[in-house]
């Protein structure tokens, strides 16, 4: 989990202080959703080739390199981001990290944890992300009116770089066997294009959240303090629907998520209500179901592609990341030109039809 939280760091932070970012570099809201876009497009360019990375090289030379580009990525923001294109060349790098940890986080707890836990330990790694903007909410109100939002990630870099040094150690112990998967490939990319559409709206919700509260009259550290909460409930919400992939086969675990998927899209709803206690319990709606699934979801194809689990992640999160790359930008252009209730409806939309693909994909053969 932690070297996860490292991974997606880099992107979670620069959402998080997004308004004191801004008001240093100058720029749009839409320049924002670029910058989070051009993090998790690298991500899913490289999800799949980093993969096939794991599963040639093994999982701590691909968890090795991911965490130090991390490290690269958090301390060069910090040190050097001092324009728009500099930030964003930066946030490229983290995203190449992002792109070999994650499968490799996968691939470990796929063959190194017993079935019984499994579910449990997913729901634990899948934690990272709203680990990752808890993080972001305690610096907007804690960290950053104090040192700056550059000193937040010159310490993050710091904490990157002894993760490189502490997994160094780390030396799982792989079976020479696999057991066989029972997945297609048809269904792998249902459920890839599923994950995009959803997490299209999950991490635009992530992404702009603070922004939506600070444009309705929050100050930063109410917003922040609004952030954190949110992600509290995204950490509960993920461990607990993870753990009910120890008590049921694959296929109910994917029916599940798509209940969650469409659920969130209420959530979304709501954050379009000129309301703050109606967006704010939207807000934690959104985090404890769209936010919710991911760790089922991993178990799930882990499962059903047991023979091949950092493949077949890497296939599923280049989608995730996909629809990472095109929902910010795209909700921003929203938000710019048509303002911020018509863009979480547009996140709704996608939140269901997300669903759909993946209960599609789970009542499919194979």
């Amino acid at each position: 989990m932690l070297l996860t939280v490292l991974a997606v760091l880099p992107v979670f932070l620069l959402s998080a202080l997004a308004p004191l970012v801004r008001g240093d570099l100058g720029g749009s809201r839409t320049v924002l959703g670029v910058a989070v876009g051009a993090f998790f497009g690298v991500s899913a360019a490289g999800s799949v080739p980093g993969g096939r990375l794991c599963e040639r090289r093994g999982i701590p030379v691909a968890l090795r390199t991911g965490t130090a580009l991390s490290a690269v990525a958090l301390l060069g923001v910090g040190l050097l981001g001092r324009t728009w294109p500099s930030l964003i060349a930066l946030l490229c790098v983290g995203g190449v990290g992002n792109a070999l940890i994650q499968p490799a986080a996968n691939a470990m707890l796929s063959v190194t944890v017993p079935r019984r836990r499994r579910g449990t330990a997913f729901g634990i790694k899948q934690s990272a992300v709203p680990g990752a903007t808890l993080l972001g909410g305690v610096a907007v109100g804690a960290v950053a009116p104090l040192a700056g939002w550059r000193m937040v990630f010159v310490v993050a870099g710091l904490a990157a770089g002894a993760g490189v040094v502490a997994v160094a150690r780390l030396h799982p112990a792989v079976p020479d066997r696999r057991p066989r998967g029972s997945g297609s490939d048809a269904s792998l990319r249902r459920l890839a294009i599923g994950a995009a559409l959803a997490v299209a709206a999950a991490n635009s919700l992530g992404a702009y959240l603070v922004e939506h509260a600070v444009a309705d009259g929050w100050s930063a550290s109410q917003a922040g303090a609004l952030l954190s909460a949110s992600s509290v409930v995204g950490i509960i919400a993920r461990l607990v629907w993870s753990r009910t992939g120890d008590r049921h086969p694959a296929t109910r675990q994917l029916q599940v998520v798509a209940a969650l998927m469409a659920a969130g899209s209420l959530g979304l709803v709501a954050l379009a209500v000129d309301v703050a206690a109606v967006a704010a319990a939207g807000a934690l709606l959104a985090f404890a179901t769209v936010w919710g699934w991911n760790g089922l979801f991993l178990h799930a194809i882990t499962e059903r592609w047991a023979d091949r689990p950092a493949g077949a992640t890497g296939v599923t999160q280049a989608g995730a990341f996909a629809g990472s790359v095109v929902g910010p930008p795209a909700f921003g252009l929203v938000v710019d030109t048509a303002g911020w209730s018509p863009a979480w409806l547009l996140l709704a939309v996608l939140a269901v039809a997300g669903g759909a693909m993946v209960r599609g994909a789970a009542a499919s053969p194979g």
